[in-house]
């Protein structure tokens, strides 16, 4: 009777959880989408890939691991036992709900013998376990189910339970047992942050059970040091990574977009009252509905019933008893009850975030510490189930406390009841399955999996580019019903370019630039090329990815195709939406030794110009590489000059060869002035650049202008045409006005013509009628810009590049909406045009929106876009420039305060439609004031072909250069002959070695030195173990 008695509550706590698995699972499905692990695809590649887990060989180029993948050696053997009971397809499934059972009974026992020790009422532990599973934060963590949070759920609190014991009773059995629970639940460090913030938990639970008892702060240092003994397999490789690559991860455009949104995020749902609601941004999240072709609440259902009274007034009533009993516990059980208001503060702190009442600490540490700011970004996620924790403990102490006013059982247990009761009514939409959202359980076609069986068994070597570029988030939607960030790398063995793998490592996002430039520049030759560098041997096209709010042939399927079909690529294997293209072409052992920054950089040129190449300071200096702002060049912008200063320092260098200017296309700027008197002046204005170094001016940028008068009449004519380009309707003016950029070829006569409209017949479009024209001419001399005319050739320091203004065509006035325009549905939004500018402002998720035309600036080789603002309050206007005709491939930033530029490169040489939104996040009002904005052409091709030498550059010999076709990391050592070998960066992305000449390549020993951080982190961790479990059995024969 006693066994039963003692095992009742954990199997009714069993059976619960077995019948809310029942009503969550879809049989047929597979739980994926949102953020998902597939190692279930394929397990002894995912094994293989967690053995050698520190460098990430399949994303992308190779990039060192930003998560512990690793940790997978501890989940996939759940996941193989899983495997004996159910079909592959529901291991998702079975895992989640094995750590619903896990963490149940371990808040059971938690509760039971930690905060009810010395107590006989199981039931409240069952009500708080109960609790622990059907709450609003265990549901968010849930709804699209990542494992590690699932992990946290489920050990969390087994690891507070077994280091309370060991801290107050000195039992060396429960460290041991601690120290193999820390291990099995290492998997919650999937993303590092998560386990750091339960390290911070764990700190502050066992400095409330220390108090000032020195012995017990012994075993709790010998708790914190067995945590990371145990966990060194992957924490040494993740202290490498976030010292070396931390700074790099929050530059790509994915994290530096989405980080600063995603903090916004937290602070909207971050009020006091939504502490007590349990509620944050996922609540205001947008999902794709593929049922109505339209985005939809993720959290629709959950939102209507939790905006009902009955569950509001119990969300209070439970906080209102969880902070009564953490206040009595600090009052009766003191250490523990230090503990539990601790780790209950520590929560709490992080899910008020930047709100009061300590929300300006909380922006203290986030603007002083960039690791803080950027890991933190979605603080609820790592700190809410410590918070929840500590207020659940709360609760069932208070309830405690309660009971114990009552002296009858009957009433006791009908409070309990009540209480169970109204916590599964608060929790209702579970019981109808949503536990799981309906989005996440999708059917994978099984032409994927016959796709993964295909390349398994190819050349494991070959790199896979995956098309279409739907998204720059790497977020893409299928039109069988998946969403989220991907999942067919789990199946194909091949390194994938995929865009999820931009953020963890430069090179792949700058892949995706350059494929993506080409593809939409209709560049076959370009795109040739960088397959060759890139080392592609497939192409993956996948026609049932699509983006929403865009048309099917936005995505250019049919173009790509063309492309490939152009290169002479062929379908090697097609299977429903899926087409594999095969690339071959020939290898070049040859490399040039250049100097140059080519870090971001959306364009080819050096390959381009030189082939491969590897980067040393004895090579050709390439001053100009990228335009990009991250690749440390500095441009700034007057009134009257555009300068960019480049990041290299090519001092012992000389300038050779300058590029001819009338090789390139040049910028006119147009200005006309009308008398009155029957003509109309145009006056045209072109500039050439000049160069500077660090000790002075090399070569003088100079201006050159003409003006041609021509007679018109009585009428002013409507229109000016410069080259057959149509530049804006002419109105009589006082006072010279700047129309407008033509571009020109320098030295070629152009013709400059004045015209009337007459109105289209039968519908038809609009002609001209020209009234005069006249041939115009600048002649400007090569020489002018050549070696010939510079000051000195030698170089100094950093080259600078002038480029004299002619205007800063301002187009704030001429925005493509007058009015205020919400392009969300949600919210209120506001435009207002004030003395210095316009202001946008929008709340309630609102998104003040507005554009800007700048396609008629076409045919230019480089772009230079710039804008004044000023962010008042939430987050900055955010840009979104497309090309002409091009919706999907785009450039997207958050302009920052202030005067800030921006390179564009031409694309296909369309110009550009610049969008800009003033985007509320929840109750953050945003509010910004445009008070400028433009776009300058100048002429970025002209700066890339700049070079610069010294007599001992020159082409290195073949076979002097071997590679190892993976991303360049100053990890990756090489020795020859006992020998270290020189590390040098080719072709701007992979790893190289300068090997001495007539020297045998196939003895070169290539390591990755830091992943024996991980291997070295495995004996360390069964080290810990077994000195613990040695010290255990000895103190056990002891006794």
């Amino acid at each position: 009777m006693k066994q039963f008695q003692r095992w009742f509550w954990p199997l009714v706590l069993i059976v619960l959880v077995l019948g809310l698995a029942s009503v969550t699972y879809k049989p047929g499905t597979w739980l994926s989408g949102w953020d998902t692990l597939h190692s279930e695809f394929d397990f002894p590649l995912a094994l293989k890939r967690a053995w050698s887990g520190v460098w990430q060989e399949h994303q992308g180029m190779g990039a060192v691991a930003s998560q512990a993948h690793m940790t997978d050696l501890v989940r996939l053997p759940w996941l193989v036992l899983l495997w004996m009971f159910l079909p592959l397809s529901a291991l998702r499934y079975g895992f989640f709900f094995l750590t619903w059972i896990f963490g149940v009974l371990g808040m059971y026992v938690f509760l039971k013998k930690v905060v009810l020790a010395g107590g006989k009422l199981d039931s409240l532990a069952f009500l708080g376990a109960v609790l622990y599973l059907l709450n609003p934060i265990t549901m968010q963590q849930y709804v699209v189910p990542l494992e590690m949070f699932g992990v946290f759920f489920a050990s969390f609190p087994w690891l507070l339970w077994l280091s309370y014991d060991y801290v107050t009773l000195g039992d060396r059995k429960r460290i041991f047992w601690y120290g193999l629970a820390s291990l099995v639940a290492s998997p919650m460090a999937h993303t590092a942050t998560l386990f750091y913030a339960y390290l911070a938990a764990l700190g502050v639970y066992l400095l409330g059970l220390v108090g000032l008892n020195r012995k017990n702060f012994t075993r709790a240092l010998s708790i914190v040091l067995v945590t990371l003994g145990v966990n060194a397999y992957w924490l040494l490789p993740n202290v490498y990574y976030v010292a070396n690559h931390a700074q790099g991860m929050s530059r790509s455009f994915i994290n530096a977009t989405f980080s600063d949104e995603a903090r916004l995020q937290n602070q909207a749902s971050g009020s006091f009252g939504d502490l007590i609601l349990m509620k944050n941004f996922l609540f205001n999240w947008q999902v794709y509905s593929f049922e109505k072709s339209e985005f939809v609440p993720l959290l629709e259902v959950w939102a209507k019933h939790y905006e009902t009274l009955a569950v509001k007034v119990g969300m209070y009533v439970m906080f209102g008893v969880g902070i009564m009993g953490l206040l009595a516990m600090v009052v009766r059980k003191r250490g523990m009850g230090m503990a539990m208001v601790t780790m209950w503060g520590l929560g709490a702190f992080f899910l008020l975030n930047s709100n009061p009442p300590l929300g300006f600490v909380y922006d203290f540490i986030s603007e002083r510490i960039g690791l803080f700011r950027e890991g933190f970004r979605l603080a609820f996620t790592k700190f809410s189930f410590i918070y929840l924790l500590a207020l659940i403990a709360g609760f069932v102490y208070g309830m405690g406390e309660i009971v114990r006013i009552f002296k009858a059982r009957a009433l006791r247990g009908g409070l309990i009841l009540v209480m169970l009761v109204g916590i599964v009514w608060m929790q209702m939409p579970a019981l109808s399955g949503h536990m799981v959202s309906e989005r996440m359980k999708v059917t994978i076609p099984q032409d994927y999996f016959d796709l993964f069986g295909w390349f398994s068994q190819q050349d494991l070597k070959g790199r896979v580019l995956k098309l279409p570029l739907a998204s720059p988030y790497g977020w893409n939607y299928y039109a069988w019903g998946y969403q989220g960030a991907g999942f067919t790398w789990f199946g194909i063995p091949q390194p994938t370019l995929d865009r999820e793998f931009d953020r963890w490592e430069m090179r792949n996002e700058e892949a995706y630039l350059q494929f993506g430039r080409a593809l939409y520049s209709d560049d076959a030759q370009t795109f040739e090329g960088l397959a060759a560098k890139y080392n592609i041997s497939y192409v993956l096209v996948d026609e049932s990815v699509f983006q929403p709010g865009y048309k099917p042939g936005d995505l250019r399927y049919s173009q790509t195709k063309k492309m490939l079909e152009a290169i002479g690529s062929k379908v090697v294997y097609q299977k429903g939406w899926l087409s594999v293209y095969g690339l071959e072409y020939a290898s070049d052992n040859k490399y040039t030794a250049v100097l140059v920054d080519g870090n971001f950089s959306n364009n080819n040129e050096v390959f381009d110009k030189v082939g491969n190449y590897f980067v040393t300071s004895r090579g050709i200096g390439v001053p100009f590489g990228s335009f990009d702002g991250r690749s440390g060049q500095i441009v700034e912008l007057t009134d009257s000059l555009v300068t960019i200063k480049s990041g290299i320092d090519l001092s012992g260098m000389q300038l050779t060869d300058l590029p001819q200017l009338d090789a390139y296309s040049w910028p006119l700027g147009v200005f006309v002035g009308d008398k009155g008197d029957g003509k109309v002046r145009v006056r045209l204005r072109a500039t050439t650049p000049g160069l500077r170094d660090d000790q002075g001016l090399l070569i003088e940028p100079k201006s050159y202008s003409t003006e041609v008068v021509m007679e018109y009449g009585e009428v002013l004519p409507q229109y000016l045409f410069i080259n057959n380009r149509n530049l804006s309707l002419i109105k009589s003016r006082e006072k010279e006005t700047f129309l407008g950029y033509v571009p020109i070829n320098l030295n070629e006569p152009f013709d400059v013509e004045l015209a009337r409209a007459i109105d289209g017949v039968d519908g038809k479009e609009e002609v001209f009628t020209e009234l005069v024209g006249k041939t115009a001419n600048l002649e400007v001399s090569n020489k002018d810009i050549s070696d010939s005319n510079l000051a000195r050739t030698d170089i100094r320091g950093k080259l600078t590049a002038i480029f004299p203004l002619i205007d800063l065509n301002n187009r704030l006035e001429k925005a493509g909406r007058s009015q205020a325009f919400n392009c969300d549905e949600r919210g209120d939004v506001l435009r207002e045009r004030v003395d210095d500018g316009v202001l946008y402002s929008a709340t309630k998720n609102g998104s003040s929106c507005d554009f800007f035309d700048f396609r008629d600036l076409n045919g230019f080789d480089g772009y230079l876009l710039w804008q004044s603002s000023k962010n008042e309050s939430g987050r900055g206007i955010k840009a979104y420039v497309y090309g002409k005709n091009l919706p999907i491939y785009r450039n997207e930033f958050v302009f920052s305060d202030g005067l800030e530029t921006r390179v564009l490169e031409p694309l296909n040489k369309w110009g550009f439609v610049v969008n800009i939104e003033s985007r509320s996040f929840g109750a953050v009002q945003s509010r910004n004031l445009m008070q400028g904005i433009g776009m300058v052409p100048f002429n970025t091709k002209w700066l890339a072909h700049l070079l610069a030498k010294t007599p001992s550059s020159e082409g290195s010999g073949e076979d002097r250069i071997m590679t190892n076709e993976t991303a360049f990391e100053s990890g990756w050592k090489a020795w020859y002959k006992d020998e270290s070998l020189e590390h040098v960066l080719v072709n701007g992305w992979e790893n190289g070695w300068i090997v001495p000449e007539g020297s045998d390549v196939s003895k070169v020993k290539v390591i990755f030195w830091p992943q024996y951080l991980e291997w070295g982190g495995m004996i360390l961790a069964v080290a810990t173990l077994g000195h613990l479990g040695y010290k255990s059995r000895k103190e056990t024969q002891a006794s």
